[in-house]
């Protein structure tokens, strides 16, 4: 039986991504974007690979119909 997973500590790193392609739009045409680096470490001391996401999570969760 799998042993319940008690987070210990959340490191965050913030990153500006050079887009290849730029995205133009009428307002403003955007060259790079922000992403937010996680690396969650549980009491056993694993830490799982960085996770990327977006500065504006709301924005991930509304676009997916899965979520609650």
């Amino acid at each position: 039986m799998p042993q319940p997973l008690t987070f210990k500590s959340l490191t965050a790193r913030p990153v500006l991504l050079k887009l290849k392609r730029p995205v133009i739009a009428r307002i403003a045409t955007i060259t790079e974007w922000p992403l937010i680096f996680k690396r969650p470490s549980d009491k056993r001391g694993d830490s799982r690979a960085e996770l990327p996401r977006t500065l504006y999570p709301e924005d991930d969760e509304v676009s997916r119909p899965d979520v609650a």
